[in-house]
């Protein structure tokens, strides 16, 4: 496996050389902590608008859930049944 990326190494780093699921997979690690820092928050945006047309007794599928983010805020509003799909573990 690759060495790790970091928010830092993004502008340093050729990101054009590497396939999608190999960028997902270094920059994973760090991710949600990145996000963080960087005060992302569509993903709470995202589920905010879903439970004005889905109930919360309703099944989710989440595909491209990379590291859950939006299925942790639907678990939040109540949302029980959320299957996440991803290409990269």
């Amino acid at each position: 496996m690759s060495e790790i990326l970091k928010l830092s190494d993004l502008s340093q780093t050729d990101l054009s050389k590497l396939d999608v699921v190999e960028r997902y997979t270094q920059f994973a690690p760090t991710y949600n902590q990145s996000v963080a820092d960087w005060g992302y928050q569509c993903y709470r945006t995202a589920a905010d608008a879903l439970q004005h047309y889905v109930p919360t007794d309703q099944p989710i599928l989440d595909a491209g859930c990379g590291t859950g983010l939006v299925g942790q805020a639907l678990a939040a509003l109540g949302y029980q049944d959320i299957t996440g799909i991803d290409i990269s573990s």
